[in-house]
């Protein structure tokens, strides 16, 4: 179930569920998102007389840089085999995108 160890005794009866993703373990996630704007007012293009009657214009520019994206199963004091591993996740998402994500901005 879902990476659960299922313990059972000798005749077969379940007597646990080992589940190492229950209150062990940690994510992180650290980014930076860039946010750009640029608002202008129709009678401020030149060389056209639009006058007032076209209002303002915007444009926005938006994009996010991940900078750290890990997850750890078990913590380091878990007496797991496997804590204290993190492994990094960053580059992994965006499989399903036409282009590939670009982490060195």
């Amino acid at each position: 179930l879902g990476g659960a160890n299922i313990i059972r005794d000798a005749s077969g009866r379940l007597t646990g569920v080992d589940d190492g993703w229950l209150n062990q373990g940690e994510s992180t996630v650290r980014s930076v998102i860039y946010n750009m704007r640029y608002r202008f007012d129709a009678s401020d293009i030149p060389f056209v007389n639009l006058g007032d009657r076209w209002g303002t214009f915007e444009a926005r520019v938006s994009a996010t840089q991940m900078l750290e994206m890990s997850l750890q199963r078990y913590n380091a004091n878990s007496g797991h085999p496997f804590a204290g591993i993190r492994v990094d996740g960053l580059g992994n998402r965006n499989s399903a995108a036409f282009w590939r994500p670009y982490n060195a901005l």
